[in-house]
């Protein structure tokens, strides 16, 4: 099943949690399967997230927590906090 993200995620997010959410994705790889200019990455095996405005915070959310097609869940391995810090980052930074 999947699960909701226990507290909403913000339409804005600080600057702060932008940063952390920056710092997330490029520590667990992120970028090694997903294309984000901002973060320097060009990984060709996810979806890219420069160009894909129709992602929402709670669905990356939701990707990250419980997995999706041949990405794994990250639950319990980066905090739901951080999960939605890295979501926070992604829509903010995507082109």
């Amino acid at each position: 099943a999947r699960a909701a993200p226990p507290k909403p995620i913000p339409a804005a997010a600080s600057a702060a949690t932008i940063a952390k959410g920056k710092q997330v994705f490029g520590n667990n790889g992120c970028g090694g399967c997903h294309t984000l200019a901002d973060a320097g990455a060009a990984g060709g095996i996810g979806p890219a997230f420069d160009g894909n405005p129709g992602l929402s915070a709670a669905e990356i959310f939701g990707t990250i927590h419980d997995g999706r097609a041949a990405m794994p869940s990250f639950a319990g391995q980066i905090t739901d906090p951080d999960i939605r810090a890295v979501a926070a980052y992604i829509v903010s930074a995507r082109k």
